[in-house]
């Protein structure tokens, strides 16, 4: 245990444990306020790393055994003095260039770039060693002159920096060339070039713009301008950034809590363990937590920089500095990429985003860090070197800090208004205005009208996560226990008593067994009781226009909403229905509700919420229209051999296979099916066993209802019991 005493000077004295646990620190050779910044990172990285993995443990055990061979790394590196360091500079750069030529001739192609050297023990990529050698030739080659540079020595630094970021973006690596650059351009700034030769670098650089643009391959370009307009593209180019920007903005002020993040979760979101990570964790997290990650990103910015002011030589003040700016960089760039401010060129988020490579090349650079900070605090006197004075140096460093600080707390607070009004704010977007022109250009809306109703649509986030996890993806045994309940046979029993002539009256004119039409409405909405409180307009608004996967088929049937609305005097704003968009008692989309839904009542509209007269006629009419053959089977048990049954499993709802062929295929019924009629094959997990049933046309027309084999059985059966208990309550009354 580790105590403290008085001493007579009035102060303190620690005793020999504590003393043991500080000769530990030094002969590591670590500075405590970077590691413990490091590892509360690491440690936030895993966590976000298990949410945005699915809550699998497999990404966070490779991505903890990486950070161990990391930590491994950066103990190794931290041991090697400052001085070997600078040693073996122009060695390691000339051996990075040469194996940046070796990629060239002999580098592994993957997807579609040369940047891997495969040695059959060893893969990596050579481009992420110029990360750290860069800078510490740089470092190396201004520390034996006297500083500020003159013109031609900083001309020869660009050169010895230009050389390997060509090389690299020829792979193409945009990304790491861009890093490899900053590092390098850091450690050249930080030598004390004059302002008026870093204007002039900069007017270079903005006039050759354009010819560097030519030089850029097409996907790359496509970048920059998706960047700029990623509405242009919204299912294609766009879509990364768009569902990224959405995740970051609706996450708010506080998130919505660790794995319940909906785009992240839902897997709306591409790339969320790698380059995406960020989003995941502004979604789940919100503003506060992104400035806390922030937070702790600075510090360790800000304590590298503190590292090099206090170096003595001028070669660990330059490799210190640009690797602390370097991982400035790398935060800036990231956060940038994920919220639409800079282009996607791959850049992970330092230590959160998965990866292995890019962690130990870190670790590595937080080693070397230690390393000089080590040198620095056993040097007996500090050195005057005259790469800047030590009061200049401070004053960069804390101006470089306060632009980080600035520049950081500019981009949380973008994420939390700019891009959270993108992700609600629907005018704002050429998808969005694109849909209004072209519903008042071909049906003669009123474009006042339909811009108030869009500007009013609350993002509806229940709908997306309800979509995406439908019941129809669980197994049978767990589908079928929530629809072919006794408390829903019993309401179907009772609706049917109920509304017994409307149910005859539609069977008759429709050729739709009573109990079908009782089944559905039973399984829709549980006879008329739950049809469903989301506002249409807003769910329709949300699905077509935040959820890419079925964004067209959402569009449509907005489209055909509003069109309904208009036809049958809907107040828009007012209409409700399910997570999907449907309405009324048999549950309708819109698309549906304006071909199928009748008026059976007589009333002179179709309204299918309060009407069970409209609704009952309009699902008859719906399986008349769709095929149902009265009088004709809807589906049999059946038992299964061998194992040719399973390409018949396969083929899909539609029957599609003559019933005589079934006996060839394992497939036995104890129906007698006329050997001409087509059926289909379905499986169902019960949980013990598996069941089989042979499905034929009328089975086919209950999936046209919900394109769900597991939603046809569900009917079907549901069907049987309630006719089953409604001819044993008239027998027994």
């Amino acid at each position: 245990m580790t105590r403290l005493s008085s001493s007579a000077r009035g102060g303190y004295s620690y005793t020999p444990v504590a003393a043991g646990s500080g000769a530990l620190i030094r002969l590591l050779r670590l500075d405590i306020p970077l590691v413990a910044a490091l590892s509360t990172l690491a440690a936030v990285g895993l966590v976000i790393l298990y949410s945005a993995g699915g809550a699998h443990l497999e990404l966070i055990t490779r991505q903890g055994l990486r950070l161990t061979i990391g930590l491994g790394v950066m103990l190794l590196i931290a041991q090697i003095p400052a001085r070997n360091l600078k040693a073996w500079s122009p060695w390691l750069y000339f051996a990075g260039m040469i194996l940046l030529l070796a990629v060239m001739f002999f580098g592994e192609v993957s997807k579609g770039a040369q940047r891997w050297l495969n040695l059959g023990v060893l893969r990596f990529q050579p481009s992420e060693l110029m990360k750290l050698v860069v800078p510490m030739m740089v470092a190396w080659y201004f520390a034996g002159r006297s500083l500020p540079p003159r013109y031609w020595q900083a001309g020869l630094a660009l050169l010895m920096v230009a050389a390997p970021v060509m090389f690299i973006a020829e792979q193409p690596d945009l990304g790491t060339a861009l890093l490899v650059g900053s590092a390098g351009a850091f450690a050249i700034f930080l030598a004390g070039v004059s302002w008026q030769l870093l204007a002039a670098m900069s007017l270079s650089g903005l006039a050759s713009a354009p010819l560097l643009w030519h030089f850029l391959r097409d996907y790359q370009r496509q970048r920059i301008l998706t960047m700029l307009d990623p509405e242009n593209d919204p299912l294609g180019a766009g879509y990364h950034i768009i569902q990224s920007k959405i995740a970051i903005g609706s996450g708010g002020l506080y998130g919505k809590g660790w794995l319940n993040g909906t785009q992240s979760q839902l897997d709306f979101l591409p790339e969320r363990h790698t380059d995406f990570i960020f989003a995941v964790f502004g979604e789940e997290w919100g503003f506060m937590g992104v400035m806390l990650l922030l937070l702790v990103y600075a510090s360790i910015v800000w304590r590298g920089l503190l590292i090099a002011v206090r170096s003595q030589d001028s070669y660990t003040r330059l490799l210190a500095g640009s690797l602390s700016l370097s991982f400035f960089v790398y935060v800036f760039v990231n956060i940038g990429m994920v919220s639409g401010l800079l282009p996607v060129v791959g850049v992970p988020l330092p230590l959160i985003s998965y990866g292995g490579t890019s962690v130990v090349t870190l670790m590595a650079a937080f080693g070397m860090l230690m390393s000089m900070h080590s040198d620095t605090r056993h040097a007996r006197a500090r050195s005057h070197a005259s790469i800047l004075a030590p009061k200049t140096m401070n004053i960069t460093a804390r101006t470089l800090i306060a632009l980080f600080c600035t520049v950081a707390a500019g981009v949380a607070v973008y994420l939390l208004t700019a891009v959270e009004a993108d992700s609600k704010d629907y005018l704002g977007r050429a998808q969005v205005r694109d849909f209004i022109d072209g519903m008042v250009s071909t049906h003669g809306f009123d474009t006042g009208e339909v811009e108030r109703l869009f500007a009013g649509v609350d993002q509806q986030e229940t709908s997306l996560e309800a979509i995406a996890r439908p019941a129809e993806a669980k197994p049978w045994h767990e589908y079928r226990e929530i629809f072919i309940t006794q408390a829903r046979i019993n309401g179907g029993v009772e609706f049917w008593d109920e509304n017994r002539s409307l149910l005859e009256r539609a069977s008759r004119e429709y050729g739709v067994p009573v109990e079908i039409i009782v089944a559905i409405i039973g399984v829709e909405t549980y006879y008329g009781r739950q049809t469903g409180d989301y506002p249409v307009f807003d769910t329709l608004v949300t699905l077509g226009f935040d959820y890419p996967p079925r964004g067209d088929f959402f569009r449509s049937e907005l489209e055909h909403f509003m069109l309904l609305s208009r036809e049958e005097s809907l107040r828009i704003p007012e209409v409700v229905g399910s997570y999907a968009g449907a309405m009324g008692m048999g549950q309708f989309i819109p698309s549906s509700y304006r071909a199928y839904a009748v008026d059976f009542d007589g009333d002179g509209k179709r309204e299918l919420w309060n009407s069970t007269a409209d609704a009952i006629g309009s699902v008859a009419n719906y399986f008349r229209v769709h095929g149902w053959q009265e009088g004709a089977p809807v589906a049999y048990p059946a038992q299964v051999s061998g194992a040719d049954y399973r390409a018949l499993v396969s083929r899909g709802l539609e029957p599609s296979v003559e019933a005589s062929r079934l006996a060839s295929l394992g497939v036995k019924t104890q129906a007698d099916i006329a050997g001409a009629a087509r059926v289909a094959l379905f499986e169902y997990d019960a949980g013990d066993a598996m069941q089989y049933w042979v499905g034929l046309n009328n089975f086919y027309v209950i999936t046209r209802y919900n394109h769900s084999s597991l939603y046809a059985m569900a009917v079907y059966q549901l069907s049987q019991q309630i006719r089953q208990a409604h001819f044993g309550a008239v027998a027994r009354g």
